[in-house]
């Protein structure tokens, strides 16, 4: 019986009163724990979603994203991630896009070069990025480099490295360039700026993007480049 009026007094059955799961008894480091848990099973759980929404990009082929009340949409390549070549020790993320823009009733494709870097490349103007497919040559023109998209990266994203600098490059893009890198073996890029120049290579997954992106959303919407 004094267990019983134990428990009733507490509100908690005996078993649970010095329990670390219960609140006022547990330790610092446990809640450490317990937080450290939740953190693994959520970062699970946005892992699985973003799992799955990359596999519903790949089964329609592209991306969107849209403002309506600019009656403005941009289609592009299923999510990557950053293209090989990383030097080793450091932080600088390269990454492509293609992307169609549909603004009203115009159209443009371009593809478009981002970086994640420690310091500034200052990407050109005019032919500063240049692909190796397949070991032939396709240079693409810019009209401003990266001149007017350039920032300090903020956030999580600054956070991981410490302090890293944004910059983004686009260059008109013709459907069968879209083909060619669509049925390519190898791709590699270099890119130029006032500042420097660096390397990369697509991987297997940038590849397969392009593939879905040119057969399921440029050849089946009959999309053909002016």
């Amino acid at each position: 019986m004094k267990s019983i009026k134990a428990s009733i007094g507490t509100g908690f059955p005996l078993a649970l009163q010095n329990s670390p799961l219960r609140g006022p008894y547990m330790s610092k480091n446990r809640r450490v724990q317990v937080k450290n848990i939740i953190f693994v099973l959520l970062s699970f759980l946005l892992f699985g979603c973003a799992v799955v929404e990359k596999q519903n990009q790949m089964e329609v082929g592209y991306r969107l994203t849209e403002d309506k009340f600019k009656d403005f949409k941009r289609y592009s390549i299923p999510s990557t991630g950053h293209l090989p070549g990383t030097p080793f020790l450091t932080h600088d993320d390269a990454f492509i896009d293609i992307f169609t823009d549909v603004n009203g009733h115009s159209l443009g494709i371009s593809i478009a070069v981002i970086i994640h870097f420690e310091d500034w490349v200052f990407i050109n103007s005019g032919e500063s990025l240049v692909l190796m497919v397949d070991g032939e040559r396709m240079p693409f023109i810019s009209p401003s480099g990266s001149l007017h998209q350039r920032g300090i990266l903020k956030g999580l994203a600054g956070a991981v490295a410490g302090t890293r600098i944004r910059e983004e490059a686009h260059y008109p893009l013709k459907t069968d360039q879209i083909e060619r890198l669509a049925n390519a073996k190898s791709i590699e890029l270099k890119v130029y700026g006032s500042k420097g120049t660096f390397e990369r290579s697509f991987g297997t997954e940038h590849i397969e993007a392009i593939k879905a992106y040119y057969e399921k959303f440029i050849l089946k919407n009959g999309i053909k480049s002016i």
